[in-house]
């Protein structure tokens, strides 16, 4: 395999893996925690809430991978790369946690008013 341009000395598979796959899992686990942890008595279903998150992740993810990314080539430091890109990865479960919320109520409320409701 041949050597990756998103952080050094890694295979090109574990490249797309840690800047692109892990962010997007914990995103929709952010997600899970969410709904099946935290729920609440107007969720919407777990389809819905993954399309919303489809969006709203896609959104937050262009930004992290190059904050990722950023991480992972730090060269003064292993240990820190790692604390940060750690960092970075809760900050996408953060994401489908809060983020996910404010996106439904959102939506809940353009469909109330679209009915009709105040």
């Amino acid at each position: 395999m041949g050597e990756s341009n998103f952080a050094p000395d890694m295979p090109n598979f574990w490249g797309i893996i840690t800047i692109w796959i892990l962010p997007i899992v914990f995103y929709y686990l952010g997600i899970l925690i969410r709904r099946y942890v935290f729920p609440s008595d107007d969720d919407m279903e777990i389809k819905k809430q993954f399309v919303l998150g489809f969006f709203v992740g896609g959104t937050v993810l262009f930004v992290m991978t190059d904050v990722l990314q950023a991480a992972l080539q730090n060269t003064n430091s292993r240990a820190d790369s790692w604390t940060a890109y750690l960092v970075g990865l809760f900050v996408m479960l953060e994401h489908g946690l809060i983020v996910q919320e404010s996106g439904r109520q959102k939506i809940a409320s353009l469909i109330k008013r679209a009915s009709g409701g105040n």
